[in-house]
């Protein structure tokens, strides 16, 4: 009977929900190890490629350390966000799973590479080889894969880049997520065990300007000199 009685609690909440317009929210899942520092990040060496398709699914993801992204502005966030991070001595693997209860508002105008990313629904990773914090690639990514990197210093956007990134996207009815490798040498990064980067993430979610909301690891949207440390082991 108390079975019985839940399950018409449940019924009862849900259409409660659809009829006042109120969406569940569910929290980010755990794929990785976590970290709870909030300006150091350790890279997990791992012994082989994650197999890039978009769905975190490969057991190696298991090893990697993610993140849950917090509120640039001090604010509640209502749509969990996870980044992970892992490489193998020759791809830095990036990884994001972005909690999304109405994924029929995403916002995606872009469909060509390089075209302006960050007014879509999407993650910007901020990428600094030499943490100088002086300038960065900023790789933007939409829920469809489209992205875009390109250089980004103190005082503004500082010209194009090309890296041999592969990007994988896949959507459910609650998230979207997705994978990227991106070779050192395009980085013009010489790995070795201890290296130290500079890296952020931030999630930028449009909503079609509806419920208008943004996440980070470490420091603001376009400033280089706030973003963190990620230790390559």
């Amino acid at each position: 009977k108390k079975v019985e009685e839940l399950e018409a609690l449940v019924k009862k909440m849900a259409a409660a929900q659809a009829a006042g317009g109120i969406v569940a929210r569910e929290p980010a899942p755990v794929v990785g190890l976590a970290n709870d520092k909030k300006t150091a990040w350790k890279c997990v060496k791992v012994d082989k490629a994650p197999a890039v398709n978009g769905k975190l699914d490969d057991d190696i993801w298991k090893k990697a350390v993610q993140v849950k992204l917090v509120s640039d502005e001090g604010k509640k966030i209502k749509n969990e966000t996870v980044v992970l991070l892992c490489h193998d001595g020759v791809n830095l693997y990036m990884g994001a799973i972005c909690m999304e209860p109405e994924m029929e508002n995403l916002k995606i105008t872009c469909s060509e590479r390089d075209q302006k990313i960050y007014n879509d629904d999407c993650i910007e990773f901020y990428i600094d080889p030499e943490l100088d914090r002086t300038d960065a690639v900023k790789f933007v990514v939409n829920p469809d894969g489209v992205f875009m990197d390109f250089m980004r210093d103190l005082d503004g956007d500082a010209g194009d880049v090309t890296w041999n990134a592969t990007v994988k996207t896949s959507k459910d009815k609650d998230r979207f997520t997705m994978e990227i490798a991106i070779p050192f040498k395009d980085m013009g990064l010489k790995y070795k065990p201890g290296v130290e980067i500079g890296f952020n993430a931030f999630r930028m979610r449009q909503d079609n300007g509806k419920d208008w909301e943004s996440s980070t690891w470490c420091g603001e949207c376009n400033k280089i000199a706030s973003i963190g440390k990620v230790t390559l082991e």
